[in-house]
């Protein structure tokens, strides 16, 4: 728990949690900013910043409009 609030967390590889967010598997409402960071990671961790960034992007505007 961080400040009160709960945030995801799901141990697997960074490739099963980038499956995840790209495919709306996880909530709006439970994605903290914890979160945020740790999703970055894994971009990071699978793919050249580059590749990462719009890919990320993509993914959180489709989280922020769902």
């Amino acid at each position: 728990m961080i400040s009160g609030r709960t945030h995801i967390q799901r141990p697997g590889t960074s490739e099963e949690e980038i499956r995840r967010f790209e495919s709306g598997a996880i909530a709006p409402a439970a994605f903290k900013h914890a979160d945020h960071i740790r999703m970055a990671w894994h971009y990071l961790q699978e793919m050249p910043l580059l590749d990462a960034l719009p890919r990320y992007g993509r993914g959180l505007l489709a989280l922020a409009t769902r």
